[in-house]
């Protein structure tokens, strides 16, 4: 907009109307800083619409709600892509699979 990037934020959020983990991208506007990259943020959500309040932090997360999320660790220049249900990543044309212990 006027030349100037508009930032997209990718969340992992637990939904409240199906308690299952769900991704969802919304526009944040022109601050590149104002949620940085794998932190929690409170947020309101409501039949598909979902609003960023503000940044929370880990300790204010309820344990349920980080059972389910993942901290994504993106090295700079990496080519990095998840499967849809997190059990595989590929990185760089690489396949790996996630490991439970």
């Amino acid at each position: 907009m006027n030349d100037r990037p508009e930032y997209k934020a990718i969340l992992d959020f637990v939904n409240p109307e199906t308690n299952q983990l769900e991704t969802i991208e919304e526009i944040i506007g022109f601050d590149d800083n104002k949620y940085p990259i794998n932190s929690y943020v409170l947020c309101k959500y409501y039949k598909g619409d979902i609003n960023l309040e503000n940044l929370v932090s880990e300790n204010e997360t309820p344990g349920y709600i980080k059972e389910h999320l993942v901290p994504k660790q993106v090295p700079n220049n990496t080519n990095l892509e998840f499967s849809a249900d997190r059990e595989y990543v590929t990185i760089d044309g690489v396949e790996y699979k996630k490991i439970s212990r």
